[in-house]
């Protein structure tokens, strides 16, 4: 029979194994989120080498406006074109907000778009590699960039993927301002946007070390990594 003094020594060396298991996980995963910020910092800095009609970046922040669009047939995302006027597109984004299903319709029928091809599965690796030890290891380390990039991407993702044979599925983009977006999961069947849902905020700050951006410029590079390669 187990002692009372034994079972504790058991209890306590269980424990102490499971902590020393998940701090040699957090170390791993502190490593590895290095390696990652340190990949996506380079990558991004190539991207902002590009000439502007490769990178996209004078398209998003023209009217700070667009979309990514998915059916059962294409992918690809669009963005306002320079022919329409700004209180239009001010009036689509007041319709967004105000769940307007109709009028946002109408107006969205009114633009043109600067469209790609994307490939819907790039969204998940935009940023490399985001494991469960990639994630640990980002939860002792303080902002960065990659962090809303990544959360943006994967929404995104997650907004228009696995679309229905009757359905189609936007993920709506108004640009409120250098840091922040918003992004409607916009679902739309055979009669036209069958709801609006409240948006999802994401919030780029202003980074104290490494690479820096407007919202719209990491939304210009989520684009670039998913356009699909001609």
């Amino acid at each position: 029979m187990v002692s009372k003094r034994n079972k504790i020594r058991i209890a306590l060396g269980v424990v102490g194994s499971i902590l020393a298991i998940f701090g040699i996980m957090c170390v791993v995963g502190y490593i590895k989120a290095g390696n990652v910020i340190k990949s996506f910092e380079d990558d991004y800095k190539k991207f902002l080498d590009l000439e502007d009609d490769k990178k996209f970046t004078s398209l998003v922040n023209l009217y700070n406006y667009g979309y990514f669009y998915s059916d059962k047939v294409v992918s690809f995302f669009g963005f306002v074109v320079k022919e329409h006027k700004e209180s239009a597109v001010k009036m689509a984004k007041e319709a967004l907000e105000k769940k307007h299903t109709k009028k946002k319709e109408e107006l969205m029928e009114s633009f043109g778009f600067h469209q790609h091809l994307i490939d819907i599965s790039r969204l998940e690796k935009v940023v490399g590699d985001f494991g469960l030890l990639v994630r640990l290891g980002f939860c002792f380390k303080g902002y960065h960039p990659i962090k809303p990039t990544y959360a943006l991407s994967a929404f995104i993702h997650k907004t228009i993927k696995n679309p229905t044979k009757d359905e189609v599925n936007y993920a709506v983009l108004d640009i409120v301002d250098d840091s922040v977006v918003k992004v409607f999961d916009v679902k739309y069947d055979d009669k036209g946007p069958k709801s609006i849902p409240s948006a999802k905020k994401f919030k780029f700050e202003a980074s104290k070390n490494g690479i820096s951006g407007k919202a719209a410029d990491f939304i210009a590079y989520i684009c670039y990594k998913v356009k699909k390669k001609t």
